[in-house]
């Protein structure tokens, strides 16, 4: 079926639509669309219209609904379910049509998870693969699966059947949901396998003693078993079979790895102490849970009896908690009820849940049935007017028992200090947690009840945690128009957003104020050599997030490493230290830069020429030590740290706890949206649901800048916008055509009616580090004169000059800006100009290889001093020296500057001779404009453009719960 056929079909079916008219006709055509582009051609010819209408109408109407319940309870999973039938493939199959809320990325429903599901319900049902669809929207967190189901045997399902599925079928999904998480990793510890050997042998006495045995979890395999290290110390004669001679004995789904083998000494003649050690693999599959978990006490368990096939008699040394717990919670199943039996998942959560865990062995078996049927009744039960919780009681002869349930987290926090410190035997009190569906659940268990008060204790300490003052987490929403950042590596993301990102969670030998100045950092003290050239950075004991110590060796190994990688966007940045241009191209060895660590916490960096910036350089993220030497860095130390990453969906910060200045930092998080619409995420900055949008995460379109101009506010920084012009492209190979092209700019009325707000600039610096006064600039009386004698030099008129083509990223306002200067020269010079709109790594690839005309690009400098924009133009291979220019006179006055005691003389020399052959043309001075909640204060950004979250603060931020 086609696009237009299926949307005909649709608009057809107008008795169907009518019935929900809550549905928007938009959201109905998208989801249309998108159904045909993600099912198959042989779907969709094995259903009706009138079906495929039918599966469609449900998915949206669903949707619907719980996109409804995600706004209402957005920490609850929100599933739907309908059984519809499916005449055309005859009376044996049935359609199941889900639409689920996904709470994590990490977690997902297949069909085959859906099949199991039915099966537990339904034996002999099998699916029909030809008519099944499955969808996840990302964004969204939505998963939409269809499934046709036949029965293997029979002649179809009874009104019965059914009704088994639409009664049990939403439990059975909801418990068959899968959560991946990361493979573990962790090296066997030797030491303390020996320190078992030593314990356990101390257990063999007497040649009649029977063996002692530890079993532990070490890992799960790749192949998918689960391997468990195995210690036997046993008294063996001379000249007996050794152990892996029994492992005949032991099931076939159980592999024996020997290890080790050792003698611990001599028993009584011919007897000895042996010890040993091994792996026994077991296949994972057999202890799969409905929600595709693995069971490792039952997989324990099932070792456990596979190694007494092997060596008969024994003693579990470290598993006599697990037998008692096991033989617990079997007697606990005996007494079940129907409604509790078909939640045995909760019942087991809740028996491994109970706190302290000694307490899970005297678990009354009434007392563990009633604690799950009181469970049951508090899901069910909802809250009622503003309280914040409920609290259901259940007294009976042998024990009491209360389960309180709250929305608040603080709530139930707050209680289970109260009740961990009640002063009650362990054998007689437990209680324990449970964060089901975005509500959390405590419950207190107290067996054969002596202290008659302890109700009235219980329902005090609920009445303070009532009363408790909540302080809302200080939690910064932004969002990253541009997408997610390309790396936390501060060596390989240099772009504004990711400056921020890892000023957040990295920290430098230095960091800016919020006034501009750099000040000591990760550097406790720095001491500068009368030349100005040796620098000595003492470190302050500082450690990183995973509780390691920064070094000064990380710094040498991560900054030599950037000065060497390919991989490194701006190695130039490091020139200015002692032989790393040398040592980038080959001249010199690495051992040779100057950077050198003398001890544990002491760097030495030596310098080309004295710097007084460079303590500003070296705040800059490309000065940030790495904890380890490759990939992208999971381990921080700066005032945040990495929480979580959904790509494509959002980041979130948490505050560090091993930052060295952590009590200045008020922030107790970011969390970083990953919109690309600017005006959707305006829309959400509206709701509430963002804190700042705008510069300089993302920049603001015209129409909402101009809309809202009255609330915008801005800040000042030292980017820029300019026009490359490659000089390799005729007319621009003249210095007076780009001259005219430049002077002729309007820029009042671009920077007031096409951007808004934006600073006109006629200096290639930017106004507040450019070292030359506008009035100092004089331009010709007649651009259009100065043109044509530019093209006349070359040959040319403007009669036979072929159209000027400017091309621009896709960055917000770049559009706008180009058309006007595009309107203003065809207007002013009466010649034709092009315009063109890349991708920006299509963009920023062209400008690498110099592959355009003119080119519309901000820049935003590493640090606020003339020097950095200036060094760009010293030679043509700098990388964002995209025109190609480069001039000897140019050169020698930079060369003066380096040496001189004054440079700034010569620096301004060099801007006047780059000004007089304006391989730039500069249009603006870069302003931000943002939109931010009042809330928010101490808002810091440098003049480089970066935001640092480390001064931060979001005021007025307590509530009473």
């Amino acid at each position: 079926m086609s696009e237009n056929e299926l949307l005909n079909t649709i608009r057809e079916c107008e008795e169907f639509w009518g019935r929900h008219r809550y549905l928007i006709p938009d959201s109905l055509t998208s989801l249309a669309i998108r159904f045909l582009s993600t099912s198959s051609p042989e779907f969709r010819s094995t259903h009706s219209k009138q079906h495929l209408t039918k599966i469609l109408a449900a998915f949206a109407r669903f949707e619907y609904k719980i996109q409804e319940e995600k706004r209402n309870f957005p920490h609850r999973r929100a599933l739907r379910c309908r059984l519809l039938k499916t005449v055309a493939q005859g009376s044996n199959t049935i359609g199941i049509l889900i639409v689920l809320h996904l709470q994590h990325y990490s977690e997902f429903l297949t069909q085959e998870h859906v099949l199991r599901a039915i099966n537990r319900i339904l034996s002999g049902v099998k699916s029909n693969g030809k008519a099944s669809y499955s969808y996840r929207d990302i964004p969204n967190e939505i998963s939409y699966i269809y499934l046709e189901i036949d029965k293997t045997r029979g002649r179809g399902f009874s009104p019965l059947e059914e009704a088994q599925l639409q009664k049990n079928l939403v439990k059975e999904l909801h418990e068959s949901i899968e959560s991946l998480s990361p493979s573990l990793f962790l090296v066997r510890n030797e030491e303390e396998i020996f320190r078992t050997i030593i314990q356990i042998s101390r257990e063999i006495i007497t040649i009649q003693d029977i063996p002692q045995v530890s079993i532990s979890f070490q890992e799960q395999t790749g192949n998918g078993f689960l391997k468990f290290s195995v210690v036997i110390v046993r008294a063996q004669k001379e000249g007996a079979l050794p152990l892996k001679s029994f492992t005949s004995q032991l099931p076939r789904t159980v592999r024996f790895v020997p290890e080790m083998i050792s003698n611990l000494g001599t028993l009584k003649k011919p007897y000895f102490k042996e010890a040993n050690v091994f792996s026994l693999e077991v296949e994972g599959s057999l202890f799969i849970r409905k929600n595709s978990s693995i069971d490792l006490r039952a997989a324990r368990e099932y070792v456990s009896k596979a190694l007494g096939l092997m060596i008969r008699e024994y003693r579990d040394y470290n598993g006599g908690l697990y037998l008692k717990q096991n033989e617990q919670l079997k007697e606990i199943k005996q007494i079940l009820g129907e409604h509790e039996n078909n939640n045995k998942v909760l019942m087991e959560s809740l028996f491994y849940s109970f706190s302290p865990t000694l307490f899970q062995t005297f678990i009354l078996p009434e007392a563990g049935k009633g604690c799950t049927s009181l469970f049951l009744k508090a899901i069910e039960t909802p809250l009622s007017g503003n309280l914040p919780f409920i609290l259901l009681k259940d007294e009976q002869k042998k024990y009491s028992l209360v389960v309180i349930k709250s929305s608040h987290e603080e709530v139930s926090h707050f209680l289970t200090k109260e009740v961990a410190n009640f002063p009650y035997s362990p054998s007689r009190f437990g209680y324990v947690t449970q964060y089901i569906d975005g509500m959390y659940y405590i419950g207190l268990l107290y067996q054969y009840p002596s202290d008659p008060n302890w109700f009235a204790a219980t329902e005090e300490k609920l009445l303070q945690a009532k009363n408790f003052q909540k302080v809302e987490k200080q939690i910064l929403r932004i969002n990253y128009q541009e997408g997610d950042p390309l790396s936390l590596n501060p060596q390989m993301a240099i772009d504004l957003r990711c400056r921020s990102l890892q000023k957040a969670l990295f920290e430098g030998l230095t960091r800016l104020t919020p006034d501009g100045v750099a000040e000591p950092a990760g550097a406790e003290k720095i001491e500068i050599s009368p030349c100005g050239r040796r620098y000595l950075f003492t470190l302050r004991k500082h450690l990183w997030s995973n509780g390691e110590e920064v070094t000064a060796s990380q710094y040498e190994r991560t900054w030599k490493k950037a000065i060497q990688s390919v991989s490194c966007l701006r190695p130039d940045v490091f020139f200015l230290i002692k032989d790393a241009k040398n040592a980038r191209l080959g001249l010199v060895k690495e051992e040779e830069i100057g950077i050198k660590t003398l001890d544990k916490y002491t760097l030495e960096v030596w310098l080309e020429i004295p710097a007084p910036y460079f303590l500003q350089l070296v705040s800059h993220p490309s000065f940030f030590p790495i904890f380890e030497e490759s990939g992208e860095p999971y381990i921080f130390n700066g005032p945040f740290s990495l929480y979580s990453w959904k790509k494509d969906l959002s980041l979130l910060l948490i505050k560090n706890p091993y930052y060295w200045d952590v009590g200045n930092v008020k922030l107790d998080g970011v969390e970083i949206s990953v919109i690309r619409d600017p005006y959707l995420a305006f829309e959400k900055f509206e709701k509430g649901e963002l804190d700042w949008i705008g510069g300089p995460f993302s920049t603001l379109p015209i129409s909402l800048i101009k809309k809202h101009k009255d609330r915008l506010k801005f800040s000042k920084n030292v980017g820029i916008s300019w026009l490359y012009c490659n000089l390799q492209r005729p007319p621009l190979n003249s210095a007076k055509v780009r001259q005219a092209l430049s002077f002729s700019l309007d820029r009042e009325k671009i920077c007031q009616e096409t951007l808004i707000g934006q600073i006109p600039c006629k200096t290639i610096l930017p106004p507040d580090i450019s070292l030359m006064r506008e009035e100092d600039i004089f331009p010709p009386k007649d651009p259009v004169a100065l043109f044509d004698e530019g093209l006349k030099e070359l040959g040319m008129t403007r009669k036979d000059l072929p159209p000027l083509h400017i091309c621009h990223s896709h960055i917000t306002g770049q559009k706008e800006l180009v058309e006007e200067i595009k309107r203003q020269w065809e207007e002013r010079f009466q010649i034709s100009v092009l315009t063109e709109e890349q991708p920006w790594n299509t963009f920023s690839q062209n400008l690498d290889k110099r592959d355009f005309h003119i080119a519309s690009c901000y820049r935003h400098p590493f640090f606020a001093h003339p020097i950095y924009f200036l060094n760009i133009f010293t030679e043509k291979s700098n990388m964002h020296n995209a025109a190609g220019w480069e001039g000897k006179v140019f050169q020698e006055y930079m060369q003066r500057a380096k040496t001189a005691s004054h440079p700034l003389h010569y620096l301004k020399k060099a801007e006047e001779e780059l000004l007089a052959h304006m391989p730039v043309i500069p249009t603006h001075a870069v302003q931000y404009q943002h939109l931010t909640k009042e809330n928010v204060s101490k808002i810091s950004l440098s003049l480089s453009g970066d935001a640092d979250f480390k001064w931060m603060n979001l005021h007025n931020t307590e509530v009473s719960t």
